[in-house]
């Protein structure tokens, strides 16, 4: 399961929220925020 590296509050009226994650295959970095995910593979930005 994807491990969390950073974790904020939830985010809320007054408050932003957002989560850094590795996936499993630990390839991938998921960026979430306010419940919409950014998901950006590793592999094409590691040489």
């Amino acid at each position: 399961y994807a491990t969390t590296l950073v974790s904020n509050t939830p985010a809320t009226n007054n408050n932003f929220g957002f989560a850094l994650e590795f996936s499993s295959d630990s390839k991938t970095l998921i960026v979430g925020e306010t419940g919409a995910f950014n998901i950006f593979d590793l592999t094409k930005l590691v040489k």
